[in-house]
């Protein structure tokens, strides 16, 4: 028997199919690993989200301390200023720490030195006790913030004066109206003069009885005889 074979122009089709077939099959594999990969890298990026959130809420004073210290001005400035600007929502210690850094490095140089007063007194205005002396500044940082704190409480002063006076007179009587005057009572009349007034009363009754009784003519009687 001799033994049949396909012609090739029907082999190219069917070749033309099992590539096509390996090759889905390739992709396939492929798309499953790429999301698998995929979903890996997200479910660790969400958990570190958290840690790297929290880590941007908290305000490295290590770095900036150090930093100060060293006297690179420049980079401390630049992670206190960034803070601020992200208006993070800092505590009364945090608060005090970046307005008493930035008051004595803005203050050190002449261009600066007003925008350095400015954090001094919001340095006062968040702890009116508050001291430089753990900066190791020089004695013109000093007595800036000596000027500013002298102002800062002699301003305090004034204030409380203020309104201890404005108190006081919500506190004081108000003037009363004239129209709110009471009147004077009618002065009370002695028992005399109701007794005359009673008895001149009585006289005129009497004497005006008198004058119809007497006024009237008696009827006269004729008493001839007819």
């Amino acid at each position: 028997m001799k033994k049949k074979f396909l012609p090739r122009s029907a082999l190219v089709p069917l070749f033309a199919a099992i590539a096509t077939l390996l090759a889905d099959g390739a992709m396939a594999a492929s798309q499953q690993s790429l999301s698998k990969n995929g979903r890996s890298a997200k479910s660790q990026s969400s958990q570190k989200s958290p840690a790297a959130a929290a880590s941007k809420l908290i305000l490295d004073t290590a770095t900036v301390r150090r930093l100060y210290l060293d006297g690179e001005f420049e980079g401390a400035i630049e992670v206190l200023e960034a803070g601020l600007k992200e208006k993070r929502p800092f505590d009364h210690k945090d608060s005090v720490f970046i307005f008493k850094h930035l008051g004595v490095m803005y203050a050190a140089k002449y261009e600066t030195r007003e925008k350095g007063k400015y954090y001094m007194h919001e340095l006062l205005m968040t702890e009116p006790t508050a001291r430089i002396m753990d900066m190791y500044a020089s004695d013109m940082i000093y007595m800036i913030f000596k000027n500013i704190q002298d102002e800062f409480e002699a301003n305090r002063v004034r204030l409380t004066h203020a309104v201890t006076l404005v108190q006081g007179n919500t506190q004081t009587e108000p003037v009363s109206n004239n129209n709110n005057v009471p009147e004077e009572p009618e002065p009370k009349r002695s028992h005399r003069a109701y007794y005359w007034i009673g008895a001149t009363s009585i006289v005129v009754v009497a004497g005006v009885a008198a004058f119809f009784l007497l006024s009237e003519k008696p009827t006269s009687v004729d008493h001839s005889v007819q």
